[in-house]
């Protein structure tokens, strides 16, 4: 098993490797000619007490050579599959002080390396970097003007934060947001943003509390530029992180909606790839979910609700997905002109067929919703929503062996009536329902055994006896 997750290991590292040098066209040699120096001839084999002396060294080609002789240390351990806790404090922290030789960039690049392998190590070569103190020094590193140390150091970077929030909250005290955020423009190549988007997705991943706008008011402005970027993994962090930085923050919120980047992550629920759509979903849910009407008018004014119409159609089979759009569309109900938009957009008879065919959960949400057009919409929206089928099902709904089902159909019949009551029609829909042989069923309900079904039975038939038509 210890073999197994060596060779797993060094493939990442190699792959890593490969990715970083291949892909940015680099050539050491010729990036820093005037850094190598030819003529070191590296000692290898080194005793780790011989690398402890080497590195303690004020020689800095001494201290190379050890450096060296752990990298290949640590290499060795990966692949001959012993994965081991190859920490020795000495050399970690003594590798940790020495990132501050800034005139010696050799010497940075090859602790930055040590950092990324132990940074996809073990748990106690991770817990040692981070406690002599790597994540403020590298943080500060970003800074380099040198393309070829900062990349190395978003990856180790991103190695580290990864799935450990005490070392996030670390790394956003020292400010690198900002840091990553002024490494992305148009100039770098595309590896190195993506490399720079994925740390940033481990800064920002799910927090409680999440980030405050403090923190994140230095990268709203490249969001939008990184969407427009056609590479499926950067679209895709950038949309987790906005999914993420939305959600129950109302102040993160209208900071992103005022970047103007609402019509882009929309676009994004086209997209056929669920790496891209699912997180695009998610922040359009999260900003319609703090209720207010700010963000979900501009939603809807950003054409929210036919993209979350032909977005329905496309997935209508996926149920999970559903729940999550109908649950979207339950928070833009909340007056007459938003339950107009929903009507405009044309998603009515998708909520129907739902309500009938659809998943328990993805049904209940969809009778909230259809009770508060039921309940806020006007005489003509309601007519729009019978026209759409409603009564039709009624019939079904009452006969569902589902309790809680029939009970939101009892409901709704009883706010359909309440809203022809105001307005004097209540004869009009009462023959409706007449005719659709709702009351007929209502009878056989009364001789159910399920307590809760009688008590709304009940409640329907003492509403309905107050009206001669009944």
């Amino acid at each position: 098993e210890a073999r197994v997750k060596g060779v797993a290991l060094s493939v990442e590292l190699k792959a890593e490797e490969d990715d970083r040098l291949s892909n940015c066209n680099l050539n050491i040699k010729q990036v820093l000619p005037n850094l190598l120096n030819e003529n070191v001839t590296f000692t290898y084999s080194l005793s780790v007490e011989n690398i402890v002396n080497y590195i303690y060294s004020s020689d800095e080609t001494l201290q190379l050579v050890a450096i060296h002789n752990y990298i290949d240390l640590l290499n060795k351990t990966i692949y001959d599959g012993s994965i081991n806790d190859l920490v020795n404090d000495d050399i970690v922290s003594r590798s940790i002080e020495l990132l501050d030789n800034h005139h010696n960039c050799r010497l940075q690049i090859e602790i930055i390396r040590v950092l990324i392998f132990m940074s996809l190590g073990t748990f106690k070569q991770m817990q040692s970097i981070i406690k002599y103190g790597a994540i403020p020094k590298l943080v500060k590193l970003l800074n380099s003007t040198e393309h070829y140390i900062t990349q190395d150091i978003v990856i180790s970077l991103g190695n580290i934060i990864k799935n450990r929030p005490y070392a996030r909250d670390i790394a956003l005290s020292h400010a690198i947001l900002p840091r990553l955020a002024k490494l992305i423009n148009s100039k770098i190549s595309m590896i190195f943003t993506r490399h720079v988007v994925r740390t940033m997705f481990h800064v920002c991943k799910k927090s409680n509390p999440p980030l405050s706008f403090e923190m994140i008011k230095p990268v709203l402005p490249v969001f939008s530029y990184l969407l427009t970027i056609p590479n499926q993994s950067i679209i895709s962090n950038t949309c987790w992180i906005l999914a993420y930085l939305t959600e129950g923050c109302e102040n993160n919120t209208r900071s992103l909606l005022g970047t103007g980047i609402l019509p882009q992550v929309l676009g994004c629920l086209m997209c056929k790839e669920k790496n891209i759509f699912r997180p695009a979903l998610r922040t359009i849910a999260h900003i319609v979910e703090l209720g207010n009407i700010y963000e979900t008018n501009a939603v809807i004014s950003a054409g929210g609700l036919s993209h979350l119409c032909t977005f329905l159609r496309n997935h209508y089979m996926d149920e999970d997905i559903v729940v999550e759009i109908v649950s979207a569309i339950y928070k833009m109900v909340n007056t007459k002109e938003q339950i107009q938009c929903v009507i405009s957009a044309g998603l009515l008879p998708l909520l129907i067929k739902i309500l009938q065919f659809g998943e328990e959960e993805a049904r209940h949400i969809v009778a909230w919703t259809v009770m508060d057009i039921i309940a806020e919409g006007s005489i003509e929206q309601l007519n729009e929503l019978l026209n759409a089928g409603l009564l039709s099902i009624f019939y079904n709904l009452l006969e569902a062996n589902d309790h809680n089902i029939v009970i939101n159909a009892l409901d709704c019949l009883i706010e359909i009536l309440r809203a022809a009551e105001k307005v004097g029609q209540m004869e009009k829909f009462i023959t409706m329902i007449k005719d659709a042989g709702i009351l007929d069923k209502m009878e056989t309900i009364q001789y159910q055994h399920d307590d809760l079904i009688y008590e709304v039975y009940s409640n329907t038939h003492a509403f309905l006896r107050g009206f001669v038509y009944y």
